[in-house]
C-alpha cells in the first residue's frame, strides 16, 4: 500500500457548518459598506473569492487591487472573537476515527479549503483537530478553488519530500465545488454529504467516490489502500 495524500475541505466536512456573519463584518470593518442584502452563494468558494464577489456585487471594479483587500482577506478576527464569546464549532461524526485511521497507514493528510490558514486553525484547533493535519492550501491564495490543487502538491513536496503522482491524491469535501475542483486538479475526489448537499445531489457531479457520511470507515478505507 503507498501512501496517499489525502486533502480535506472544512466547512461541512471535518466540522458541522454554521455561518458566524465573519464576511459581512469584515466588509463593515475594512469598507465600512453593508453588505448584509448579499444574494450571493459562498458554498465551496475560496475566501478570496467571497471577499472579492461580496465587494464586486456592492459596485467595485477590480476589489483586489484595493489596499484595503490583503487586511480584509486575511482578517480572521471575529472567528476568534465567535469562539470566545461562547461559538462552538462541532466535529462531524466519526471523522477523528477516519483521520486517526489514515494516519496510522502513514498517509499523508492535508487542507484544501476555501478558509485562509488563521481562520483554519482558529476552527479546527477549538476541536482538536488541526493536529492531524501536516499541510494545507488555503482560500486566501486563489479566488478559483482548482488553482489550489497544485498548492497542495508543492506543500507536499516540501514538507515530506515526496513528488506525489496525481493518481494518488484525494480531496474529501461536501459541495459540488470539491469534486469539480479535483476534476479540474486532475486528482480524485471523495464526496460527503455531510455539508448542505444530498447524496443524490453530489452523485449528479460525478465524483469518483461517494458517501452518506463517515459511519462506514472500513469502506472509506478501502478507497486509499
Amino acid at each position: 500500500m503507498g501512501r496517499k495524500l489525502i486533502l480535506f475541505d472544512i466547512d461541512g466536512t471535518l466540522i458541522k457548518s454554521a455561518g458566524i456573519g465573519a464576511t459581512k463584518k469584515i466588509i463593515m470593518k475594512h469598507f465600512g459598506l453593508d453588505s448584509s442584502n448579499s444574494k450571493l452563494n459562498m458554498e465551496g468558494k475560496t475566501y478570496r473569492a467571497i471577499i472579492a464577489e461580496r465587494l464586486e456585487e456592492l459596485g467595485f471594479q477590480n476589489p483586489e487591487r484595493d489596499e484595503r483587500f490583503s487586511g480584509a482577506l486575511n482578517d480572521s478576527s471575529f472567528v476568534q472573537s465567535a469562539i470566545d464569546e461562547g461559538f462552538i464549532f462541532e466535529k462531524i461524526s466519526n471523522i477523528e476515527i477516519l483521520l486517526k485511521s489514515l494516519r496510522k497507514d502513514d498517509h499523508v493528510l492535508g487542507l484544501l479549503t476555501g478558509n485562509v490558514k488563521e481562520s483554519a486553525k482558529i476552527k479546527l484547533e477549538s476541536v482538536d483537530l488541526w493536529k492531524h493535519f501536516k499541510l494545507g492550501a488555503y482560500g486566501n491564495v486563489a479566488r478559483v478553488r482548482s488553482e489550489l490543487v497544485e498548492v497542495a502538491l508543492t506543500e507536499a513536496k516540501k514538507t515530506t519530500g515526496i513528488s506525489f503522482d496525481k493518481n494518488d491524491v484525494f480531496i474529501v469535501g461536501d459541495t459540488p465545488l470539491d469534486i469539480e475542483c479535483a476534476k479540474h486538479g486532475g486528482v480524485k475526489s471523495v464526496a460527503i454529504a455531510t455539508g448542505q448537499k444530498s447524496l443524490k445531489e453530489l452523485n449528479q457531479n460525478m465524483p469518483d467516490y461517494a458517501f452518506e457520511d463517515f459511519s462506514d470507515i472500513e469502506s472509506m478505507l478501502k478507497i486509499f489502500t
